[in-house]
């Protein structure tokens, strides 16, 4: 049902992008500005525009020859789409982006890139930088976290948690693990691996408030039942689509 979704995407996002336009005008407000890299990300990633995504490996190559020549919520948007569309040389190309960064921003936005290429392998090489402690332990659990809001890699990055449990505990520690671990709500397969998870977590002894993981549970109890309510209705629309 991707494919239904993509054209639907595109159907209610397309107006809007052509409307305001591609590239930015002069005195143009801040938030529509952002409503650009907004709307070029949906598309690009989940209407899977081909002229968006084109256009945004053009412009990660113009961003990384000269970051001053792309508006900025342009270039995140682009980074993200081409991370999630990306091959072997494109992840190459932004972990020496990331490290070669003359500025914050741009360590951070080629950084924040990494979890989520699509390739398995592509994958293991961002786990084995947290593991190798290449990442930072402040930002290894918010990378995390963006990968477990992956519909493609999110399965992946849990289980990478979970078998890596002692080592992040270590080298994230108790403060930082909470905020990584809020990513769960997006494990809503089934009610049966939110219990797992929810078992797990339960047995993983952290020493933070117990209200902070039970208001976690709560709000990935609340994602399924709005998963196992609206499915059936978004099905019958993509089937009026037809």
């Amino acid at each position: 049902q991707l494919d239904e979704f993509a054209v639907i995407v595109n159907d209610l996002l397309k107006p809007a992008l052509v409307r305001i336009g591609m590239a930015p005008a002069e005195e143009e407000e801040q938030s529509v500005r952002q409503l650009r890299g907004e709307l070029i990300s949906s598309l690009g990633i989940l209407g899977q525009d081909p002229e968006i995504q084109t256009e945004a490996e053009r412009t990660v190559s113009v961003l990384i020859r000269d970051p001053e020549l792309v508006e900025p919520s342009i270039g995140t948007a682009a980074i993200s789409i081409v991370a999630r569309i990306g091959d072997e040389g494109d992840f190459e190309q932004f972990v020496s982006s990331w490290q070669s960064a003359s500025t914050p921003q741009e360590e951070q936005r080629f950084l924040a890139a990494l979890p989520r290429f699509k390739d398995p392998e592509l994958l293991n090489r961002f786990f084995k930088l947290i593991l190798d402690k290449k990442i930072k332990s402040q930002t290894g659990p918010f990378l995390l976290r963006a990968g477990l809001a992956s519909r493609s890699n999110r399965n992946t990055v849990w289980d990478f948690i979970t078998q890596n449990w002692a080592f992040l505990s270590d080298y994230f520690g108790d403060a930082s693990l909470i905020r990584m671990i809020d990513g769960v709500t997006n494990l809503n397969a089934s009610s049966t691996e939110v219990s797992e998870v929810q078992s797990f977590l339960n047995e993983a002894n952290l020493r933070v408030g117990g209200k902070t993981l039970q208001q976690i549970f709560e709000r990935q109890s609340v994602a399924l039942s709005l998963r196992e309510r609206e499915s059936e209705r978004f099905g019958n629309l993509i089937k009026q689509e037809d």
